[in-house]
């Protein structure tokens, strides 16, 4: 059946039964740049995977309202709320009294409540066992990552190793490593691939003295379950290879799992594997509340873990006159400084609730399918002479979403080869409502591999770069970053169609 025809018979269709033609799916409509026939084609290969059961137009539609217009591919930058959230939040904020914890008044209690409950809800997200992990929240995934680093126990003989493709935000804990003469390392999947290793790393040349007494020595590992670059997913059995000696050098190792990019379309269960740190960001999943995340600890390394400053809420009694202070012996309550953002973790449960009532699984089909779509169609794309019009960075070539999250990082090309500069192309996105990212995402190593950089670059260019997505985006024909699209729960596949059809309008660029 044609496109025209099939269309006719939808429309046909919806009259018959009394529906508005206006509420036809999207991708139906004539005032799209998207043909029929490209969407039947889709979905004759993930029809299965795509939509959870063809109610994605609907929730765009009616609890997405303000995405008309717009194609959004900047997921992994931040996730979108639904709107539905925001009036649920509010009804909950303007309906009960909740105060400052700490305190047995009803608001106190109220606000508790709420704490505790969503404690309980992100463990059973993860499929933790509370009585192996505790929920500490903190600022986001950053903050998480920081009371990792201000936290862990160092020694002077301590190692601090991470992937190369790790967020800015993994790799600033060697400053505590450095602090405590630990020594650091970037390593890359291939060494990880090696039956065991051992390396030599960077020392600091004023090492502190050993401690006393110590008699075990905790080292730290590193890595993104996906990195934000590429979107490339890295084994979770990493885990169990570390804990089980792969460094062969007799350390306690413990894991930190960069799980922020992972979980909004892929499902982490915490009883198959269990680093012993995750952080994650709220808004990375749903959109809202930011300024919200959290740090899951492994319970048996909590009371190896060297807390310094302590502030308002994590200790049960201190004395301002000598260094007396007992913490408090709940692990979450003694690892969170101040008042935690009790509203926004309130209002946490609207987020996990349109997760779930669409189902991880289903989102992570629903995001592979767009990725699989955009990479197949992006890499067919030539110029009049037969040179590609773009260079795609990741593992999307195997086709397997255990591998390759949704993330299409790519850079575009003039019919000679060369580099077209990402500013150029972000610029001209903003003439067509695209909202991508440019740069290299806080992600050097990321960069630095799959852009096939020098080793000094980043010094040679240090100075002139002002931000990561400024209009320094080439040096001496290298490209300083990629363009970014990433692909979310809410995405559609007009949006991914939008995105193809922008990319054709540089061929003979």
């Amino acid at each position: 059946m044609s496109g025209m025809a099939a269309l006719y018979w939808i429309l046909l269709l919806a009259l018959a039964l009394g529906l508005d033609p206006n509420a036809i799916p999207s991708y139906y409509d004539d005032d799209d740049d998207v043909s029929l026939p490209e969407f039947e084609t889709f979905l004759e290969e993930f029809g299965d995977d795509y939509g959870y059961n063809n109610t994605i137009d609907s929730i765009r539609e009616t609890d997405v309202k303000r995405m008309k217009n717009n194609v959004y591919l900047d997921y992994t930058g931040s996730g979108l709320y639904r709107e539905s959230q925001l009036t649920k939040c509010a009804n909950l904020l303007a309906s009960d009294l909740f105060g400052n914890a700490h305190s047995r008044s009803q608001s106190s209690m109220n606000t508790e409540s709420e704490v505790e409950s969503m404690r309980e809800r992100i463990l059973r997200f993860f499929n933790a066992n509370p009585l192996e992990y505790t929920v500490v929240f903190t600022s986001g995934a950053t903050g998480a990552l920081h009371t990792v680093g201000e936290v862990f126990p160092w020694t002077k003989d301590s190692k601090y190793y991470y992937l190369t493709e790790n967020h800015n935000s993994v790799i600033g804990i060697r400053e505590y490593a450095i602090r405590f003469g630990s020594g650091f390392k970037a390593i890359d999947e291939e060494e990880l691939a090696e039956k065991d290793t051992t390396f030599a790393v960077e020392e600091e040349s004023n090492r502190l003295p050993a401690e006393m007494g110590k008699n075990v020595t905790y080292s730290l590992f590193a890595y993104p379950a996906e990195d934000n670059f590429a979107g490339v997913k890295y084994p979770l059995d990493w885990i169990e290879k570390i804990h089980n000696g792969h460094f062969h050098d007799g350390h306690e190792w413990l894991v930190l799992l960069d799980a922020a990019a992972f979980v909004p379309t892929s499902r982490l269960d915490l009883s198959a594997h269990k680093p012993d740190f995750v952080c994650i960001s709220f808004y990375k999943l749903f959109g809202y509340p930011t300024g919200t995340g959290a740090l899951l600890i492994r319970n048996k390394h909590v009371n190896d873990l060297r807390k310094l400053y302590w502030g308002g809420g994590t200790v049960q009694m201190a004395s301002e006159l000598d260094r007396y202070n007992l913490f408090h012996n709940r692990p979450c309550t003694r690892f969170e400084d101040g008042t935690i953002n009790f509203l926004s973790i309130a209002c946490l449960r609207y987020g996990f609730d349109s997760l779930e009532e669409l189902g991880i699984d289903s989102i992570n089909r629903h995001v592979s399918s767009l990725t699989r779509y955009l990479y197949s169609q992006l890499v067919r794309i030539r110029h009049t002479n037969g040179n590609p019009v773009v260079e795609v960075y990741g593992k999307h070539a195997m086709g397997d979403s255990a591998v390759q999250g949704g993330i299409v990082s790519l850079s575009l090309l003039h019919d000679d080869g060369s580099y077209i500069g990402y500013y150029e192309v972000q610029t001209e996105s903003l003439k067509h409502r695209l909202h991508i990212r440019t740069g290299c995402h806080c992600n050097p190593g990321a960069c630095r591999k799959y852009l096939r950089q020098p080793a000094d670059l980043y010094e040679r260019v240090g100075r002139e770069k002002r931000a990561c997505a400024d209009t320094n985006d080439l040096f001496r024909g290298i490209p300083l970053g990629a363009i970014r699209v990433s692909l979310g729960y809410l995405s559609t596949f007009n949006d991914v169609a939008a995105f193809v059809e922008f990319v054709k309008g540089y061929i003979d660029a």
